[in-house]
């Protein structure tokens, strides 16, 4: 694979130089929360999210990392994050509005699973109401034995893997990730949930008569992530 950065590759598939900066912006902030999950603490920080779960210590620094690179810059009018319970508004003029799970997956930091970040980014001030078919770009990280990121800008232009080079630059990994029409895997989110939503319980049961292979780590990045990297 020829040395492509994220940078050039995101002018090339044609993202407007407002988002490619705020795309760029985010990623760094990430790079800043890998080194905290190889070297942070695993520690309960008191809290809870938007969902009542408790809040690690790691859950509160990632967020804080990736809101200071929102502010930082003049490009997100507000933005939503798992961990707070309101919309937080920045810049109303701004171009973007940006919607993040700081940490997805955090409680399995202590058990030395992967874990990830996952970005959702609209155009406009508003996330109210908005829809995933009216995202400009989504991505996420995914921290594990390599340090890989995921993004698409949507519109038929794909879905491209970066992995986090030795001297801290993401350099194009793979382009062109999905699923195949024949999908063998299946990564349910809240199994639990099955005994209350007879729709779910039946899917669930029908994927296991259908002998695909459960991936199930705990954390919805690195599942879907093997999903679409496999392709199956």
């Amino acid at each position: 694979m020829p040395h492509v950065s994220l940078n050039s590759h995101l002018r090339k598939a044609g993202a407007p130089d407002h988002l490619r900066h705020l795309i760029t912006d985010i990623v760094q902030a990430c790079k800043y929360i890998v080194q905290e999950v190889w070297h942070g603490r695993t520690g309960m920080a008191g809290g809870e999210n938007v969902f009542g779960e408790e809040q690690i210590e790691m859950d509160v620094l990632s967020n804080q990392l990736i809101e200071r690179h929102l502010r930082e810059n003049d490009l997100v009018a507000c933005y939503a994050s798992e961990e707070q319970k309101e919309i937080v508004e920045l810049h109303p003029e701004a171009p973007y509005s940006v919607v993040f799970d700081p940490l997805d997956g955090s409680s399995l930091v202590d058990v030395n699973f992967a874990i990830g970040t996952i970005v959702g980014i609209y155009a406009g001030n508003t996330i109210l109401g908005r829809t995933p078919r009216e995202l400009s770009a989504a991505l996420y990280v995914i921290y594990g034995p390599r340090t890989l990121l995921v993004y698409s800008l949507g519109g038929g232009k794909g879905v491209h893997a970066f992995v986090l080079n030795r001297v801290g630059e993401f350099v194009l990994l793979r382009e062109f990730l999905g699923v195949g029409d024949e999908a063998k895997s299946y990564a349910p989110g809240n199994i639990s949930a099955a005994a209350e939503v007879p729709g779910y319980k039946k899917l669930i049961d029908s994927w296991i008569a259908e002998k695909k292979t459960l991936r199930y780590s705990g954390g919805m990045v690195p599942d879907v992530h093997h999903i679409l990297e496999k392709g199956n």
